[in-house]
């Protein structure tokens, strides 16, 4: 379980660029790849993106959850002073903003699973 990555840049990124958008050689000949090999790298890959896809599902269903329980806890304490409503203000604004980041976080890697499927099964296609 990787959740205390945070929402950095995905250990497999610098990865995913050597493979995806390679030149397709136009003479067959020209094509001296371990198909095999870069097929099971490229599956590799798609395991990592789809470990750091769940880790960013998680987050966000975390978050979702912490700004629910703030928004409970608001409407709850709606009697009392202007100091805590203002902190909890601050609160919300704060998650909000943590769940809209992990859900880009989230469509990237939805992004690169695409990418890496694709890129599979153009490999594929070339065994």
């Amino acid at each position: 379980m990787r959740a205390d990555r945070g929402l950095g840049a995905p250990r497999w990124e610098g990865q995913v660029r050597g493979h995806v958008g390679r030149r397709v050689p136009a003479d067959l000949g020209e094509l001296q790849v371990d198909v095999a090999g870069e097929i099971a790298s490229l599956r590799a890959l798609l395991h990592l993106v789809v470990q750091d896809w769940e880790a960013a599902q998680r987050q966000v269903d975390q978050l979702r959850a912490e700004l629910e329980r703030v928004r409970r806890a608001q409407a709850g304490a709606s009697s009392s002073t202007a100091a805590v409503e203002t902190s909890q203000s601050d609160l919300e604004i704060r998650l909000v903003d943590a769940v809209k980041r992990a859900e880009e976080a989230q469509a990237d890697l939805a992004e690169r699973v695409t990418e890496l499927e694709t890129t599979t099964g153009q490999a594929a296609h070339w065994r």
